[in-house]
C-alpha cells in the first residue's frame, strides 16, 4: 500500500510554519526527506533510463491530472488560499480517489475538525445533506444511505484525517 498526503490549509505564517515542521519529519511517517548523490544518483540515473518508478495516482480530474502530472506515492501535497474557496472539499475528493486505488491517504486540515472533515466526506460519499448529519436530523432514508456509503465505501478506506498538525 502507497502514501499520499494532502492537506488543506488558509495560508498563514503559523499554518506554514506547521506544515514546514510537517514536512520536515516525513521521514517518520513515509519515508527519507533526503537524497544523497553517492548513494542513490546511480540507481536514480538508471531508472529514468528504464523509465522505472513512474507510477502515478489519478486525480480523476483529467485537467488536473494533466497539468499537475498526477500524484505520486509519498508526497506531500499542500494547497493554500482563502477561507471558504472549496480546498477542502477538492482535496477530499482527491484523498478519497486516492484511498479507493488502496493508496493510504493522510488528510491534514488547519480549518475544520477532524470529525467535521469526516462528517464533510460521509455526506459526500452518501448523497445525505450535510446539514443533516452536523444537526443530526437524519431520516430512515438518510440512515439507509448513510450504512450503505460506510459499508461498501468507506469501512476499509486506507484514509486518515489529522486536525492537529502538531508536530
Amino acid at each position: 500500500m502507497r502514501q499520499c498526503t494532502i492537506a488543506a490549509t488558509e495560508p498563514t505564517r503559523e499554518n506554514v510554519d506547521i506544515i514546514a515542521e510537517l514536512v520536515n519529519k516525513r521521514d517518520l511517517l513515509y519515508s527519507p526527506s533526503t537524497f544523497d548523490y553517492t548513494v542513490r544518483l546511480g540507481d536514480e540515473i538508471d531508472a529514468l533510463y528504464e523509465k522505472k518508478d513512474i507510477r502515478t495516482i489519478k486525480t480523476g480530474f483529467e485537467l488536473l491530472d494533466r497539468s499537475w502530472w498526477s500524484m505520486r506515492p509519498g508526497e506531500i501535497n499542500i494547497w493554500g488560499g482563502a477561507t471558504n474557496v472549496g480546498k477542502s472539499l477538492i482535496l477530499l475528493n482527491l484523498a478519497d480517489r486516492a484511498a479507493r486505488l488502496d493508496e493510504k491517504c493522510l488528510f491534514i486540515g488547519t480549518e475544520m475538525t477532524a470529525k467535521e472533515t469526516f462528517q464533510r466526506h460521509l455526506s459526500m460519499i452518501s448523497g445525505v445533506e450535510p446539514w443533516k448529519i452536523r444537526i443530526p436530523k437524519l431520516d430512515k432514508k438518510d440512515f439507509q444511505a448513510l450504512h450503505s456509503a460506510v459499508r461498501d465505501k468507506l469501512y476499509n478506506l486506507p484514509m486518515s484525517i489529522f486536525d492537529s498538525p502538531e508536530p
